[in-house]
Formats: C-alpha cells, sequence, structure tokens
C-alpha cells in the first residue's frame, strides 16, 4: 500500500476543482491538479501537489499522460467548457471542441485510470482499489441555452 493516496483531479485550477484539490489535501491526498491554463490561480506545487498543464483536446495523448502518472487512486473528472452558443450559432469546430472535453476525455482518463484500479483489485481482493467520479451540471436536467453543454 503506497505511503499517501494519489487523486487526480481535472479541471482544477479554478471554481469546484480548485475547492476539490484544497479538500483531497486537506485529507491526506497527494493531489495531481490538472489543468489547461494555470494563470492566475494560487496553486503551488509541492511535495503533495503536482501541477499539469494539458489540453484535454488532445485525446491521442491522455493514456501516455495517466502512465506518466503511475499510481492513481482517485479520479475527479471536473474539467468542463460550456460555449454560451444558441444551437444554431454552433461551428463543427466548436462542438467537436465540447464534446471531446466533456465526453471523450472523461472516457479516455476513465480507461486509463481504471486499468490500474482494476489490476489493484484482482492482486488484492479486500479494500478500494480506487473511485472514479464524474461531475456533471444541472444543465443536463433543466432546460439551457446551451443545448450542446447540457448534452454533454
Amino acid at each position: 500500500m503506497p505511503e499517501h493516496r494519489v487523486a487526480l483531479v481535472t479541471g482544477a485550477a479554478r471554481g469546484i476543482g480548485r475547492s476539490i484539490v484544497d479538500a483531497l489535501a486537506k485529507d491526506g491526498f497527494h493531489v495531481v491538479a490538472l489543468d489547461r491554463d494555470f494563470a492566475g490561480c494560487d496553486l503551488a506545487e509541492s511535495e503533495a501537489l503536482a501541477l499539469i498543464r494539458y489540453d484535454l483536446t488532445d485525446i491521442a495523448g491522455i493514456a501516455a499522460l495517466v502512465d506518466s502518472l503511475g499510481r492513481i487512486d482517485v479520479l475527479i473528472n471536473n474539467a468542463g467548457v460550456q460555449n454560451g452558443l444558441a444551437i444554431d450559432d454552433y461551428t463543427e469546430d466548436a462542438r467537436e471542441r465540447i464534446l471531446t472535453v466533456n465526453l471523450k476525455a472523461p472516457v479516455e482518463l476513465i480507461r486509463g485510470v481504471s486499468r490500474q484500479m482494476l489490476e489493484r483489485h484482482r492482486a488484492h481482493s479486500a479494500g478500494s482499489a480506487g473511485r472514479i467520479v464524474n461531475l456533471t451540471s444541472v444543465a443536463a436536467f433543466m432546460a439551457h441555452s446551451d443545448l450542446w453543454y447540457g448534452v454533454t
């Protein structure tokens, strides 16, 4: 068993993600904070906190990213984009970006960390092999002006 549990948090620089980083660190986790931009963020790297700049539109690189991080005990899929566009104003690029960041990237992160979690579970049937938490928006359950955001 590792000395510290490790949590990977996406969208970690601001808002809910930033609060999750604080809560996990307070609970004794080593946190890997992932965001495409830490500018203006007061997070600072330490022994217990790694800041990783990564753009989740780079789906092809996610497997290598996860492999480079080593053991992950908790994955928090928090990152998301909202374009705030009416359905008729969406370009193909805007549609692809929101689908990639909000749907495809979390799935690829789950695929990456779940492999190691399943291996730990098979090797040690007692105890937790890991946890995956996917955050979403209330926009999925109510009328929202950005249809694609609500769908994703």
